[in-house]
């Protein structure tokens, strides 16, 4: 299924994957894409928890979106400057 992690309603990392993660997962992404400052590129960790739960879509048949929201984010390492 597709995972799509976004940030104030704009993606910025979207990828394959098997299975939903559980509440309490950590999950460490490289941004594709600018927003708010967050530069692509950047190392991002989130941690998923219930204020804030995965929300899933399965309108997209047969395989389904899993949605994630960045929001609270802790920046790892930040992407190139932009000139």
């Amino acid at each position: 299924m597709r995972l799509i992690i976004h940030l104030s309603g704009s993606t910025i990392f979207e990828s394959e994957i098997d299975a939903v993660p559980p509440i309490g997962t950590v999950i460490r992404f490289v941004t594709q894409g600018y927003k708010k400052g967050l530069r692509s590129g950047s190392v991002v960790e989130i941690t998923l928890n219930r204020d804030d739960p995965p929300c899933l879509d399965f309108t997209e048949i047969p395989s389904g979106t899993v949605i994630l929201d960045a929001n609270g984010y802790e920046l790892i390492k930040a992407g190139p400057e932009i000139d």
